[in-house]
């Protein structure tokens, strides 16, 4: 099968603004969606080379949902107190629509990634006792 562009393209305005699209929340239970708009690659660049996301998203999320969650909106003040399960949702879902990857897979490997981080972290404390 010959790859469709509309299917490899994220769909832009006509002053080439990404658009927002509706996106389920794969990782919850709930039949829960939001209105995200996707991140360009450099706005993916900039994230992936941001320690913080790797670790627990903290600080960083709330600038990440803030600007990239159009509905519902968040202000910073909501977004430091939403519940870490929907707030890691959120961002699992959004990278997916920014780069197309399945939001399950992303969930694990994120959470293959804060396990390898813990017990590095485990280890070193260990060593200093």
């Amino acid at each position: 099968m010959l790859l469709d562009k509309k299917n490899a393209l994220l769909e832009r305005d006509s002053n080439g603004e990404l658009l927002p699209v509706n996106v389920k929340l794969e990782t919850l239970d709930d039949d829960v969606e939001v209105i995200l708009k996707p991140m360009s690659k450099g706005e993916l660049a900039e994230i992936s080379n941001n320690s913080k996301l790797n670790n627990n998203i903290d600080g960083d999320d709330i600038k990440i949902i803030s600007k990239f969650c159009v509905k519902p909106v968040f202000t910073d003040d909501e977004v430091k107190f939403l519940k870490p399960i929907i707030s890691q949702a959120i961002i699992i879902a959004l990278l997916s629509v920014s780069t197309g990857l399945n939001q399950k897979n992303l969930a694990n490997k994120l959470k293959d990634k804060i396990n390898k981080i813990s017990e590095a972290e485990d280890l070193m404390n260990q060593k200093k006792n």
